[in-house]
């Protein structure tokens, strides 16, 4: 047994009728694998679900089967009266869930809490939080096998897109020996992993490079740190196109020389600046997105900060800098 808190989670959903499954806010491949490979297993034993986010999914994504599903709601409208259960794997905070500090979580839900992120700060008593495991698809390939769930060829290509996608294919871990192992054990299962290497690295817009250009462009060293922050202008001229933060920050944010961490900076609407934060090894960012309302691991982490652009890049650098 893996976890301890295994069987209670899976009596749970066993004696729950509708089900919601939660994709995050800016949603990763880590958010969205997790919610669809829950979602496999619920269809396989007949339960009635659902999977919800706050956010569109960027069609970068839509090659992860059943992403296309997923369904883009409004916290402040949604009727949650049908639904007895909430599943939120690999979210750390509401705040995530409802895309909103203002927009709380329904309360007449029962909640499952399935994450690896060392900020998780939900409060709920069916909570698993392994700050080891690389990724929460990590943690449910040991779920599942706990819960005795034949693993398929489709499951694992799942589970593998999402621990590839936030070990930047295996670059970093907690738990490198037993990352890799359920790695191996996903392949052996028949994880395509050419399938999903083909499909992160071989599918960019144009624009998408064009815009990560900009970013290297208006990179900056400071003393510990480098960063690069781009407007909103600038990004709506060039499509406003997803995951060009994240692909700047894990390409090259992480390994400059003389640095201990770097930050991409991205006005993604007007007076909302997303943070991406990346470092070495030994270097904690989940400490510093704190500072700015945020978390996440280590050595990958990020945060919101809302205000006019210039000053708020001002402060956000006035706060490194200390």
């Amino acid at each position: 047994m893996f976890y301890e808190k295994s069987a209670k989670i899976w009596d749970k959903i066993k004696e729950s009728d509708n089900i919601l499954i939660n994709i995050h806010k800016h949603p990763d491949y880590d958010s969205i694998s997790s919610a669809l490979a829950i979602s496999y297993v619920l269809d396989k034993i007949g339960k009635k679900h659902k999977i919800i986010g706050c956010q569109k999914v960027n069609e970068h994504f839509l090659f992860i089967k059943g992403a296309e599903e997923i369904e883009t709601i409004d916290y402040t409208t949604f009727d949650f009266n049908d639904y007895d259960l909430f599943i939120i794997p690999d979210t750390g905070s509401y705040d995530r869930v409802t895309g909103n500090k203002n927009i709380p979580l329904p309360k007449s839900l029962e909640y499952v809490v399935i994450d690896h992120h060392r900020t998780n700060n939900f409060d709920r008593d069916l909570k698993i939080l392994d700050e080891r495991a690389s990724a929460t698809a990590e943690m449910l390939y040991c779920l599942f096998d706990d819960w005795g769930i034949d693993m398929t060829p489709d499951l694992a290509t799942i589970l593998l897109t999402g621990i590839l996608g936030d070990t930047v294919f295996l670059r970093y871990s907690e738990d490198s020996k037993k990352t890799l192992s359920v790695v191996a054990s996903l392949v052996e299962k028949g994880a395509d992993k050419d399938f999903i290497s083909e499909n992160f690295y071989e599918r960019y817009e144009f624009n998408t490079i064009k815009l990560l250009g900009v970013f290297l462009e208006n990179m900056r060293q400071e003393e510990k740190f480098i960063w690069s922050a781009i407007p909103y202008e600038t990004f709506e001229k060039y499509g406003k196109p997803d995951g060009v933060r994240e692909m700047a920050a894990d390409l090259f944010f992480r390994g400059i020389k003389g640095t201990d961490f770097g930050v991409a900076i991205l006005e993604y609407a007007k007076g909302e600046m997303s943070l991406s934060f990346r470092s070495k090894k030994n270097a904690d960012v989940s400490q510093v997105a704190k500072l700015f309302g945020g978390g996440g691991h280590k050595n990958a982490a990020g945060a919101t900060v809302r205000g006019e652009f210039k000053e708020s890049v001002n402060k956000i650098l006035g706060e490194l800098r200390k």
